[in-house]
């Protein structure tokens, strides 16, 4: 079998390229086990504009929202579904001077226009905060998307269901694995890249990152809410997370973080809830938080996408398209539409 490419994981990145590539009639086989604590199974796929207490707007937010909006339409589009919406979030603030840095910050960073004062959802929130305030953002079904992908492209027989075991033959023009033979090998293995012996050595940091799954009847809407932890809808009951673990003994979840978790929950919203599931993940972080492009230093055909963090569905678009220009340096032009 001969291929373009031999993509390794088929979480966001993997997904995304691997569809980008199939846009430009670049063929590929995936090769994933379905890594159950993958972060892009267990994320919330929220898109946020502006990020933590200051209030900034997110790295380089204007460029990355006009790639994802365009990318992830065509992929509604492709998969016939919608993966991809705008998303409202209520952000909850606790004190006047908050919502004073809110407002300078929005006229300061340009998004006064993605911002509106609410009435306070009493029948939702406890009675502990100042102000809430209506944040337009975004959401993609991160899981839904990769598993439509994988069912398509299961049918065309372009996915293997194994681990990778890294025995690859290089010769001078192509990569033969197994019973491929391909142009090129991408892997995008978010934290587990620390296992593959090629790209071990690259500057990703595993994070633990646990979250619950709810059940709240009352819960009336698909927005999401956000203060110390993030309340989202999703098609299993409310995602409430997450934790941020640098240190831990086991991928696991754990009691622990439900406590924590249910602390913050108790702050922030009116019971009755039930707790349905407590689940678990790695993000892979950077120190910079900024993701990585990755090419070998010696085998020239091998290369990493990795360091999607928590912001991957709004970075990924913007990525996988400096690698189609990285990679296909003479046809240039041919990505102007990424």
């Amino acid at each position: 079998m001969n291929v373009d490419f031999i993509i390794v994981g088929q979480g966001l990145a993997g997904t995304l390229l691997a569809s980008a590539l199939e846009d430009i009639g670049k063929t590929f086989i995936l090769i994933d086990d379905l890594n159950r604590y993958a972060a892009s199974r267990q994320a919330a796929g929220i898109i946020n504009p502006i990020t933590g207490r200051r209030y900034v707007k997110s790295w380089n937010y204007d460029v990355l929202e006009n790639y994802f909006i365009s990318f992830y339409a065509r992929q509604n589009k492709k998969l016939n579904q919608v993966i991809f919406t705008e998303h409202e979030i209520l952000l909850c603030l606790s004190s006047i001077k908050e919502e004073n840095d809110l407002l300078a910050q929005a006229s300061r960073y340009e998004y006064s226009d993605k911002i509106s004062f609410i009435p306070f959802p009493s029948n939702i929130l406890s009675e502990h905060r100042s102000a809430v305030y209506s944040l337009q953002g975004y959401k993609l079904n991160i899981s839904g998307m990769c598993d439509a992908f994988r069912e398509v492209w299961i049918k065309q027989g372009l996915v293997w269901n194994q681990p990778f075991d890294y025995n690859i033959n290089f010769d001078q023009e192509k990569i033969k694995y197994k019973s491929i033979t391909a142009g090129a090998v991408v892997f995008c293995e978010g934290a587990f890249i620390n296992r593959n012996p090629y790209f071990n050595h690259v500057p990703v940091i595993p994070n633990k990152g646990q979250f619950m799954l709810i059940d709240k009847e009352d819960w009336k809407g698909s927005f999401s809410v956000k203060d110390k932890i993030i309340i989202s809808p999703t098609q299993d009951g409310l995602w409430v997370g997450a934790t941020y673990e640098w240190a831990y003994d086991s991928i696991e979840p754990d009691l622990k973080a439900r406590e924590e978790l249910t602390v913050q929950l108790d702050k922030l919203i009116k019971a009755p809830y039930t707790v349905k599931n407590v689940l678990s993940g790695l993000r892979p972080t950077t120190k910079n938080r900024r993701p990585l492009i990755l090419r070998h230093p010696v085998h020239s055909k091998l290369w990493a996408i990795n360091g999607f963090g928590t912001k991957g569905s709004s970075i990924g678009p913007y990525l996988i398209n400096q690698f189609l220009r990285i990679y296909f340096k003479n046809e240039e032009n041919r990505f102007d539409q990424w």
